[in-house]
């Protein structure tokens, strides 16, 4: 991978040798391939990883530390956030079409491991695991593509600022017993472009939230949430962390039937 000197982040670690990725992604890939596919990036908060770099495959990036978002630029200068990612978040890098352009984009000091998939693309048909990791990336963006949709079209701007903060407090939040301190990775113009509002009407409905008492302010960067449950039952889809935990719960549930399954199955061979 090339990376050009106007860029702001350089390597941390060469190719190969990175052990703190979540996904582990690169594990999957055959010995020869793994050093040419991958690499741990570092990005200042406010740097940016263009979508495709020179055309070809598109890019993996796992976040390993830090808030990043994808965004997009129509042709006529207008901006939107199309996702926020979190320390083990695994995303697919947009392909710009019609005249946009997109990118990754650090809202705090990030460590980004970027993967070329092309490397992915030529072991997969020959490597199950790795087939099933992809899929599961993929279904789990649509997933959240799906939610966005939802969000930005049928919830009102009250409620995409609860259901905001409920998502900083699940991914991000700090407990304090029964509070939970969260930090604002976005200025308020940012985050007006991540839920289709201004910036204006972003602070307005945060004083609005903070008058019903669902937040109290410690900074204009910090609040705290004193009933994450209360938080979200202003809104009327499930949040992010309700979403993981109804993740965790069917895994646990199929590898329990699983076991059922199998169990007796070993049991007999055995006798």
């Amino acid at each position: 991978m090339t990376v050009s000197t106007s860029d702001e982040y350089r390597k941390l670690i060469t190719p190969g040798s990175c052990v703190a990725c979540h996904s582990h992604l690169c594990q999957l890939l055959p010995a020869d391939r793994r050093d040419a596919a991958q690499g741990l990036l570092e990005l200042n908060r406010g740097s940016r990883l263009e979508a495709v770099e020179g055309g070809g495959f598109p890019r993996l990036w796992n976040i390993v530390r830090g808030v990043a978002a994808i965004t997009t630029l129509l042709a006529d200068g207008r901006r939107q956030v199309i996702g926020l990612h979190y320390p083990g978040d695994t995303v697919w890098a947009p392909e710009p079409v019609g005249g946009t352009i997109a990118w990754l984009e650090a809202q705090t000091d990030c460590w980004i491991c970027q993967i070329d998939t092309s490397a992915a693309s030529h072991a997969a048909s020959a490597n199950e695991a790795l087939q099933a990791r992809l899929f599961t990336l993929v279904q789990r963006q649509l997933e959240e593509q799906a939610a966005r949709i939802v969000t930005l079209g049928r919830l009102d701007g009250y409620e995409r600022l609860c259901l905001y903060l409920g998502e900083l407090a699940s991914r991000i939040g700090r407990p304090m017993g029964r509070e939970i301190l969260i930090s604002l990775p976005m200025s308020r113009a940012d985050i007006g472009d991540y839920l289709g509002l201004n910036a204006e009407t972003v602070s307005r409905i945060l004083a609005r939230i903070r008058k019903d008492g669902l937040v109290k302010f410690v900074s204009p960067t910090q609040m705290i949430i004193p009933d994450l449950a209360r938080l979200e039952k202003a809104v009327p889809i499930a949040t992010p962390g309700q979403r993981q935990a109804a993740r965790l719960r069917n895994t646990a549930t199929s590898g329990g039937a699983r076991l059922a399954t199998n169990g007796p199955a070993r049991a007999g061979g055995a006798s």
